[in-house]
């Protein structure tokens, strides 16, 4: 069997990931929260502690809803400690994406921290992707095939940094 011959069972296992990923994320694991290839790390002191964290996620689903523009982040109470957070699915808004991020906010007596955790799925699709044009690449047709899915990434990842700074600004309570 070639590698090319390979590529259907990549792509079975990528929509595999990707059903999984979607049913975790859903149900809010605290596995699939708290574990993962971090991408985005921010802790402040806090002084106060948080007395109740349901209260605390109401402010915060609140102060994110959607603009029209970008999708609403939705946060949810994992544990005692933690708060998961994620873009809200399938929710309209003028620019559709597929997230690189979920995150959690974990709160303890002095810090409140929090993680922005890889995605599987966009992992799952670029070694697909990549594996699909590798074996065949010619740098003078195929160089935008390389290229564009990290461009794509790029911009998505800016965005969601964007909404992640907010987010530690709110729970900083200062304003970046």
């Amino acid at each position: 069997m070639s590698f090319i011959g390979i590529i259907p069972i990549f792509f079975i296992a990528v929509l595999i990931i990707l059903l999984v990923e979607v049913r975790l994320s859903s149900k809010w694991s605290y596995f699939y929260f708290s574990r993962g290839i971090q991408l985005y790390y921010k802790e402040v002191n806090s002084r106060s502690i948080v007395k109740d964290l349901d209260d605390f996620i109401g402010i915060l689903n609140a102060s994110f809803k959607g603009t029209g523009y970008s999708p609403s982040i939705k946060f949810t109470k994992i544990d005692n400690q933690t708060i998961g957070f994620r873009e809200k699915m399938f929710e309209f808004s003028l620019f559709i994406y597929t997230p690189l991020m979920h995150g959690n906010i974990l709160i303890d007596n002095t810090k409140i921290k929090i993680k922005g955790l890889a995605n599987w799925y966009p992992i799952a699709f670029t070694c697909l992707w990549y594996s699909s044009i590798l074996p065949t690449f010619r740098y003078e047709i195929d160089f935008m095939f390389l290229v564009v899915p990290i461009i794509i990434f790029g911009v998505i990842y800016f965005i969601q940094l964007k909404k992640y700074n907010k987010v530690f600004s709110k729970l900083s309570g200062i304003k970046q």
